[in-house]
């Protein structure tokens, strides 16, 4: 609303889009991401084997993948 008869270029066009537009998404991507950051250092500081650990964060990445596909469609 506040650009209203503003002249802007290609450039600033993109920008102010991944600003307004992405800038919430990413937002939230990275509590999603921090959150299996700290769900795998919880795992593997708690876990006794290096197959659980290795395999659980093949599932955390799988899951976290599945999870930002989702939120940017």
């Amino acid at each position: 609303a506040e650009l209203r008869g503003d002249i802007i270029d290609g450039g600033n066009l993109v920008r102010l889009a991944e600003t307004e537009i992405l800038g919430p998404l990413d937002a939230r991507a990275r509590v999603m991401i921090l959150e299996a950051a700290k769900r795998v250092s919880l795992v593997t500081a708690v876990s006794p084997r290096a197959l659980v650990d290795v395999a659980y964060v093949v599932f955390e990445a799988g899951r976290l993948i599945r999870r930002l596909s989702e939120l940017y469609g």
